[in-house]
């Protein structure tokens, strides 16, 4: 079902003294905006791609493929493309880093990341996070896996964000309902030869996206459900916010903020200032603002305004100085016939209660995830899971 208008504050109670937000419920109805004639090149990779990082110059992509196929090697269950920009801005598919255990059972690689010293790419493999050497991946040598961060309770890791410094690694498991915290400085000073978990922190069911601050004091977890008494799609889930100094010194009840975030929210971006996070709903087909300053100190006023989106979004990256969000629209449910699309979102229109979706634009099956590249404006990489491709999608300028 699709819906010609799209508001920033249904579903509203306007106070005295503050406006009350009433989450998203659980819906099939989606937006309808016309589809933008541009079309952008796809680049095949050998499986399919989930997540994607970028090294600090913009110039290396690394892509998690959470299945190879089989012509890519018999013995390997999934592992990471590496993808080259060139001069005209083109994308270059160069090696495969294999990861040799066999985890395809379980889902495989999903959630990637670069330290912010670009020395270290980490990559979530449901039970743990595989390490890997950018400089050795980028010369395509398979010795570029060097460690593992091993989650004793095997709880479907799946999404991480690396701290300020480098020194921690967060993962939600999916499985468990917890966030993991691993000490990296210490893994890498002992080799990888250990157990460098330093926290197993509780949240709702089914924890998936992860984010941190600009400043590395919280985390911001999306959890699809609420309880484990029905599917995620078809309950509300959680923004739960962790207190990263806390949850770093094994401290288990580190989490500071929960709130309502519709149903299955999968994935959350921070704006460049700490000030917002945007979070997809896919089960209501919708994109949340909130007041981080409010997520802890005032959670009835922290949600700010949300807006109707394409079918099952999953992916959100913020864009042009945090004005646009592009969402990928995965129609996992197959909510609709249309072509696969991504959103191209204006933030200050959705904060105003005005129709905020300015593009959208066509791209391939099953889109999953959606990552600006470093120094663009306005150039993103989305991964399409069904498609077994990527693609660099151009969003409009910004007004």
């Amino acid at each position: 079902m699709a819906l010609l208008a799209i508001t920033g504050f249904p579903g509203c109670t306007a106070g005295r003294s503050s406006r009350v937000v009433a989450p998203p419920a659980c819906s099939s109805v989606t937006a309808e905006t016309p589809l933008s004639s541009a079309s952008f090149p796809q680049v095949p990779v050998p499986g399919q791609p989930f997540g994607a990082a970028f090294t600090p110059d913009g110039r290396t992509i690394f892509v998690s493929l959470s299945v190879l196929k089989p012509s890519q090697d018999a013995n390997t269950a999934t592992g990471v493309a590496v993808l080259h920009r060139t001069a005209t801005h083109d994308l270059v598919l160069g090696s495969v880093i294999p990861i040799s255990r066999d985890v395809s059972a379980q889902g495989g690689v999903t959630g990637i990341a670069v330290t912010h010293d670009g020395r270290l790419l980490l990559a979530a493999d449901q039970d743990g996070v595989d390490v890997i050497d950018t400089s050795a991946a980028i010369r395509g040598l398979h010795s570029a896996l060097v460690g593992h961060l091993d989650d004793p309770a095997g709880g479907g890791t799946f999404e991480i964000a690396i701290s300020k410094d480098d020194r921690y690694v967060f993962a939600t498991e999916e499985s468990a309902g917890e966030v993991t915290v691993f000490d990296l400085r210490r893994a890498r000073a002992n080799h990888f030869a250990g157990d460098f978990v330093v926290n197993e922190i509780l949240v709702p069911p089914f924890p998936v996206g992860i984010a941190l601050a600009p400043d590395g004091g919280r985390a911001f977890v999306t959890t699809e459900a609420s309880d484990q008494s029905a599917s995620s799609d078809a309950q509300p889930g959680t923004l739960t916010v962790i207190d990263t100094d806390r949850a770093e010194h094994g401290t288990r009840d580190a989490v500071v903020a929960r709130v309502p975030a519709g149903c299955a929210p999968v994935r959350v971006s921070i704006s460049s200032d700490g000030k917002r996070a945007w979070a997809t709903a896919r089960g209501s087909n919708a994109v949340l603002a909130f007041d981080i300053g409010r997520l802890v100190a005032d959670p009835t006023h922290a949600l700010k305004a949300w807006a109707r989106v394409g079918p099952n979004p999953v992916g959100i990256a913020l864009t042009q100085q945090d004005r646009l969000a592009v969402v990928v629209n995965s129609n996992r449910f197959a909510l609709s016939t249309d072509p696969p699309t991504a959103d191209v979102i204006d933030t200050g229109a959705v904060l105003k209660g005005h129709a905020a979706i300015v593009q959208r634009l066509r791209v391939a099956a099953f889109p999953r995830d959606v990552a600006e590249v470093p120094g663009s404006r306005g150039e993103l990489l989305v991964t399409n899971f069904g498609a077994g491709t990527v693609q660099i999608v151009r969003t409009l300028k910004a007004k």
